[in-house]
C-alpha cells in the first residue's frame, strides 16, 4: 500500500478546521447552496458527517458546486501535501477532491476525481506543492456538480508531511516478461534478452500511434524523482521518445526523453519528478516510436525511484535539439527577410518659407508595433485589484500589445458563468490600448460544449451551435480584432460528426456576417512540432483548412498553436511548415506558444529562435504566448513560463525584450540634408516623430504600415 511506503510524519498537524463536522459546517463554505442542501448527521462509522443533497446544475462544470475552506496556514513550495477523508454516496456520485489556489486562476496543487461507493470508505491523495501560498491564499475541498444525488463526508484531513527517505533507489520495474509489454502499431520480440520492436508508420500518424509500454509495479510518492536508464540502437536510425506517464487519460507525462538513434548501442538516462502520488500500475514506462517506419532494439531497461533527490543532481542525457545542438545557419536569411518585410520607408521633409530646411534634427521613436505580440490571460487577474493582479497587469502593459482571454469566452465558461468577467476584462484591455482575440466560438466535442447543449437532439443542437456563434460575436461586435471560430477540428470531431460537417463552414459565415470587422480564424496544434509529433497532425490540419475553403468559408487567419516540447524542431523545418500552411491562402498567426523546458538557457534560446523565425515569415501577423507568469500558466510545472511565481524573471524575459523592444524597435535621430529631408526605414507600427530646430521642438504621431511609403511634410515658421 502507498501509505506503507510513505511512512510519513506530519509537520504541522491537520490544516483543516472542523474536520469532523462536530461544529456543523463552521469554517466550511458551500457554494450554490440552493443546489447543495446540507445536514449534519451521525456517521455509521462513529462521529459526525455532513450529508449533502445535490441537484446538478445542467451544463455547469464540476466546480460550480463545492464544499471548501481556506487554509489558514501558509504552504511552502516543495512540500508534500496529503488530503484524506471518509465518504460514501448511496447514489454513487463522483466528486473531485482538491487543494488549489484560492484566487484565479485557481492553480491546482493536488486534485483527483473519485466515484464514491454506497459504503463508507477512506480516500487519500497526495501531491507536491508547486508554489508557495501565504495563509488563506490556498483552499481545500470538494467539487460536487457531477450529478444529482447524495454525498456524505467525514474526517477530512490535510497534512504537510515529511515522507521517509528511501535508503537506496527502488526498482519500479521488476523483470517484466514479454507478455507484460503493451504494443500499439508495432511488434515486439525478445532475442537474447534484448527487446526488438519493429513498426510501420502509417501516413498521417502521430508518434504515440506506434509505441511499446509496460506498467510500473511499485507505487510512487508525490515529489519523488524517477530515473529511466536503458540502452538503445536502431539500424534504421529511427527516433523515439521515452516517457514515464500516468496509465490513464490524459496520460500526464513526468519524464520526457527524446532520442535520435544510431546503429551503435547508446546509453540513455532520463529523470523527472512525479508531482502526485501514484499507486502500483497507475504509472507506466512508454516509448513512442511513430516518427518513421523502422526498428528499435532495447536492453538493460531499468526504472528506479530515487526518492526525494533534486533533479539537478541527477545525470541525464537530454536531447533538447532534434539536430543534436543549436544550429544558427538559418539566422542570416531570417534577418534578411525581417529587414525586407518588417520595415518600410519614411521621409520627413522640413521646409521653411517654402524652401528646404537643412540641419533640423528629426527623431523617430516607436510607440507600438504593427505586428501583434501577445499573451493569453485570465479575466480574473485583469479584473482584480490585489497586489498580484496589479503586477500582472503592469507586465501585460510592459510586454504585450495583444491579449487572448484564456478560458473566459469558451462556450462552457460563458454558459456557466455568464459574461460579466469577460465584459469587464475586455473593457480594461480596450481602454489600455490592447487588441483582443476572441477564443473561441466552437470547440467541437462533447467535453468542450455545455452538457445541456450536448443532450439536445441533433437538429436542435445544430441550431444551438449557430446561435452560440452569433450570440458571442454579436456581444463583442467591433471590440475584438479576431475570432477563433473553430478550435482543433482535427481531433475534436464528435460535434461535427453529429450535426453535419456543413456546419463546420457555416459557423465561419455566421461569424463574418455578424461582425465583418473581425478576422475569422481556424486554430490547431502540432503544426510546427514535427520533431516531437511527426507530420500527421499537420497534414490533417491542412486538410481541414482546405475543407473550409472548399465550402466557401471565410477563413482570414490560420492559427498555429505551437505548444513546443522536446526534441525541438529545427528552425528550417519550422519555416517549411509555415510555408505549407501559408500556401493555403489565409494569413498566419502563432496563437498559443509555450515551451516546457526547465533549463533557463535552452528556454531563452528557443524563444529567440522561434520568434525570429516566425517574425521573418511574410504571412505571419502575430505571435501570442499561452501565458507568461508561472502563477497563471498551464505548463508551470514543466518550466513553461517566462516569470517564476515570485515574479523572478527567467532569461527568456530579457531575450524577448531584446528582440521586441531593442532589435526590432525604432529609435533613430537624423539631421535633414540639403534638401530638407530625413530618410528612415522604421519598423512598421505607430511612431512619435519629433522635429527640432534651434530651441523649438514639434512632434506628431504617425503610422508606418506595409505597402505605404510614408511621407510627412513639416512647415517650419
Amino acid at each position: 500500500m502507498l501509505s506503507v511506503l510513505l511512512a510519513s510524519v506530519a509537520l504541522a498537524g491537520n490544516l483543516i478546521s472542523n474536520p469532523d463536522f462536530s461544529a456543523g459546517t463552521e469554517g466550511w463554505q458551500i457554494t450554490a447552496s440552493e443546489f447543495c442542501q446540507r445536514e449534519i448527521v451521525n456517521s455509521d462509522r462513529g462521529g459526525k458527517a455532513v450529508k449533502l443533497d445535490l441537484k446538478q446544475i445542467p451544463g455547469a462544470p464540476g466546480w460550480e458546486v463545492q464544499c471548501q475552506q481556506p487554509i489558514n496556514s501558509p504552504l511552502k513550495q516543495g512540500q508534500v501535501l496529503e488530503l484524506s477523508f471518509w465518504a460514501r454516496s448511496i447514489t454513487q456520485n463522483r466528486i473531485n477532491a482538491f487543494v488549489q489556489g484560492a484566487t484565479a486562476p485557481y492553480t491546482d496543487v493536488i486534485s483527483r476525481e473519485f466515484t464514491l461507493t454506497p459504503e463508507w470508505k477512506s480516500y487519500k491523495i497526495s501531491g507536491l506543492a508547486n508554489a508557495s501560498f501565504p495563509a488563506k491564499q490556498a483552499q481545500a475541498g470538494f467539487h460536487l456538480n457531477f450529478g444529482s444525488g447524495t454525498v456524505e463526508l467525514s474526517s477530512v484531513s490535510l497534512e504537510a508531511i515529511d515522507p521517509a527517505p528511501l535508503a537506496k533507489p527502488q526498482s519500479l520495474l521488476t523483470a517484466p516478461k514479454l507478455s507484460d509489454w503493451r504494443t500499439n502499431g508495432s511488434t515486439l520480440t525478445n532475442s537474447a534478452g534484448n527487446l526488438f520492436a519493429k513498426f510501420a508508420v502509417k501516413p498521417g500518424a502521430s508518434p504515440w500511434d506506434n509505441l511499446i509500454g509496460v506498467p510500473l509495479d511499485k507505487p510512487i510518492v508525490a515529489g519523488q524523482t524517477v530515473l529511466v536508464s536503458l540502452q538503445m540502437r536502431s539500424k534504421t536510425k529511427s527516433r523515439a521518445t521515452v516517457h514515464i506517464e500516468e496509465s490513464n487519460p490524459p496520460n500526464a507525462k513526468y519524464v520526457n526523453g527524446p532520442v535520435a538513434l544510431t546503429p551503435t548501442w547508446q546509453a540513455f538516462r532520463f529523470a523527472g519528478i512525479v508531482p502526485r502520488s501514484l499507486e502500483a500500475k497507475e504509472g507506466q514506462l512508454t516509448i513512442f516510436l511513430g516518427y518513421e517506419s523502422g526498428e528499435v532494439e532495447l536492453k538493460d531497461v531499468v526504472v528506479e525511484n530515487l526518492g526525494f533527490k533534486p533533479l539537478s543532481s541527477v545525470k541525464q542525457t537530454i536531447q533538447y535539439y532534434a539536430s543534436g545542438k543549436r544550429d544558427l545557419s538559418w539566422l542570416a536569411a531570417a534577418e534578411a527577410r525581417i529587414e525586407k518585410q518588417r520595415r518600410g520607408p519614411l521621409v520627413v521633409n522640413v521646409v521653411r518659407d517654402g524652401k528646404p530646411l537643412a540641419g533640423a534634427k528629426v527623431q523617430v521613436e516607436m510607440l507600438r508595433h504593427e505586428f501583434r505580440f501577445g499573451t493569453a490571460a485570465p479575466a480574473a487577474l485583469i479584473n482584480g485589484d490585489d497586489a498580484t493582479s496589479t503586477r500582472f497587469k503592469a507586465e501585460l502593459k510592459n510586454l504585450f500589445n495583444t491579449v487572448t482571454l484564456e478560458n473566459d469566452l469558451k462556450w462552457p465558461d460563458t454558459d456557466a458563468n455568464g459574461y460579466d468577467a469577460p465584459d469587464k476584462a475586455i473593457a480594461w484591455l480596450k481602454k489600455n490600448g490592447f487588441k483582443v482575440r476572441g477564443h473561441n466560438g466552437v470547440w467541437g466535442s462533447e467535453r468542450n460544449i455545455p452538457a445541456g447543449a450536448w443532450a439536445m437532439k441533433n437538429d436542435v443542437l445544430k441550431e444551438r451551435v449557430s446561435d452560440r456563434v452569433e450570440e458571442v460575436v454579436t456581444r463583442y461586435k467591433g471590440q475584438l480584432y479576431l475570432w477563433d471560430v473553430v478550435n482543433e477540428a482535427v481531433t475534436e470531431t464528435s460535434l461535427w460528426d453529429r450535426i453535419g460537417w456543413e456546419s463546420f463552414g457555416q459557423v465561419f459565415r455566421i461569424a463574418k456576417v455578424t461582425d465583418p470587422t473581425a478576422l475569422t480564424a481556424y486554430n490547431d496544434f502540432n503544426i510546427t512540432e514535427e520533431s516531437q509529433a511527426g507530420t500527421g497532425h499537420k497534414k490533417k490540419a491542412i486538410e481541414r483548412v482546405q475543407q473550409l475553403l472548399n465550402q466557401g468559408a471565410p477563413v482570414d487567419i490560420i492559427g498555429i498553436q505551437a505548444h513546443v516540447g522536446t526534441p525541438m524542431t529545427p528552425m528550417p523545418t519550422v519555416f517549411k511548415a509555415l510555408d505549407e500552411m501559408a500556401a493555403l491562402g489565409p494569413r498566419l498567426e502563432i496563437t498559443e506558444y509555450d515551451l516546457g523546458v526547465q533549463d533557463d538557457k535552452v528556454h531563452a534560446e528557443h524563444l529567440t529562435d522561434f520568434l525570429t523565425t516566425c517574425f521573418s515569415h511574410p504571412k505571419m501577423d502575430g505571435f501570442i504566448m499561452w501565458g507568461f507568469w508561472e502563477g497563471a500558466h498551464w505548463r508551470a510545472n514543466e518550466g513553461g513560463a517566462m516569470f517564476r511565481r515570485d515574479w523572478t524573471a527567467r532569461p527568456t524575459v530579457k531575450a524577448y525584450r531584446d528582440l521586441v523592444f531593442k532589435k526590432w524597435w525604432t529609435n533613430e535621430t537624423i539631421a535633414t540634408d540639403s534638401n530638407g529631408m530625413a530618410k528612415f526605414r522604421p519598423f512598421y507600427g505607430t511612431h512619435r516623430i519629433k522635429v527640432t530646430f534651434g530651441k523649438v521642438t514639434r512632434e506628431f504621431i504617425g503610422d508606418i504600415i506595409p505597402g505605404d511609403a510614408a511621407s510627412f511634410r513639416v512647415n517650419w515658421e
